[in-house]
């Protein structure tokens, strides 16, 4: 996931919302279903796949999280892996 400002997201197509809590909500592929955004609730910002940007520009992959309900076979681009989420949230390392 990639954290953007809100005012630097150009979305090209329908994007359908769904409010996940009182926090946040997710934005979706109307007519697929695919997860695109996840944005807080005080729309400043918006979360999103790299896959998701047509320029990441200067941002990297800094790691693969959640892997062990991964749906498809990861790339293998030497991130480093944690199955359970971020190391420091789950006491990974």
């Amino acid at each position: 996931m990639v954290t953007v400002p809100r005012e630097r997201v150009e979305m090209a197509g329908r994007v359908a919302w769904i409010s996940i809590s009182p926090l946040a909500r997710r934005g979706f592929c109307p007519t697929c279903g695919g997860f695109l955004f996840w944005e807080p609730e005080d729309r400043q910002s918006i979360n999103t796949g790299f896959d998701n940007l047509d320029d990441p520009g200067p941002q990297r992959l800094a790691a693969h999280f959640w892997t062990s309900s991964a749906r498809l076979p990861l790339p293998d681009d030497g991130a480093p892996r944690y199955p359970r989420g971020w190391p420091t949230a789950t006491g990974q390392m």
